[in-house]
């Protein structure tokens, strides 16, 4: 594939994503339109969209091993306790296979990630939270945050500045409600169901400090071929540089 061809197919790529999430958006500002028109009446729109979301929130069986469904609410509960218990497990760290030296570019200055966090930096980081996002155990979502800012602000920048000098507790606010998402229409083993973590509001915004301080290096300390979870990087750039590789490497 020649460089013409691949910008070509990258430009069209980009198109298309832009496409769908237009689609995305008119669809959605469709479905709220209608809902704030006919959702607070009592009318079949409204009992079919409570119907629809019952039927999506409830588990009503889950095969165990050997295949069997169980019904009962606490024998469900146990079931996935068990499988989860054992898909996170737990291991003994012994010792390192490999050495960091040689794998990390230690000519990256990384001074910046040590400095004290700034209130500019909590700032923009509420300003840019998604405000359809589920709360995490203490309730509060991210448009209470945003809303509710110039009142506690000072709050929030008095925790980041504790976190920055570990003099806090991490284990008393990072508490989750683990939520299961269906993967498919009428899941029945736990293997199709999703989990995702509701945090609190407190350790998003930490985390996600953590996250835009390392995110202009990380590009320069992992890997071309690694392209999971890594903003502005996709498989396709993993799949040139293999075959760069090869190439140079048959050469």
């Amino acid at each position: 594939m020649s460089l013409q061809e691949w910008n070509f197919k990258e430009i069209l790529s980009h198109k298309l994503a832009s496409l769908l999430h237009q689609q995305s958006l008119y669809w959605r500002q469709s479905g709220t339109i209608k809902w704030v028109k006919l959702g607070d009446e009592n009318s079949n729109f409204f009992h079919a969209n409570a119907t629809i979301k019952h039927r999506r929130n409830l588990i009503t069986c889950l095969a165990d091993q050997d295949g069997s469904l169980i019904y009962d609410h606490t024998q469900k509960a146990d079931l996935i306790w068990k499988d989860f218990k054992e898909r996170l497990g737990t291991s003994n760290f012994e010792n390192m296979q490999f050495n960091l030296d040689s794998l990390l570019n230690t000519g990256v200055d990384l001074s910046s990630l040590e400095l004290p966090f700034s209130n500019h930096e909590v700032d923009d980081i509420i300003r840019h939270l998604p405000t359809d996002k589920s709360p995490g155990p203490d309730g509060f979502n991210n448009e209470f945050l945003k809303k509710c800012w110039p009142v506690i602000k000072q709050d929030f920048y008095s925790l980041c500045t504790a976190f920055y000098n570990g003099q806090i507790c991490l284990q008393s606010i990072n508490g989750s409600h683990i939520t299961l998402v269906p993967k498919i229409d009428g899941p029945t083993r736990i293997s199709e169901f999703r989990p995702i973590s509701l945090l609190n509001s407190s350790v998003k915004i930490l985390t996600k400090l953590l996250a835009n301080r390392l995110q202009p290096f990380i590009t320069k300390l992992v890997h071309l071929n690694q392209y999971g979870f890594i903003k502005n990087r996709s498989i396709q750039d993993c799949l040139a540089w293999s075959f760069e590789y090869l190439h140079l490497y048959h050469k």
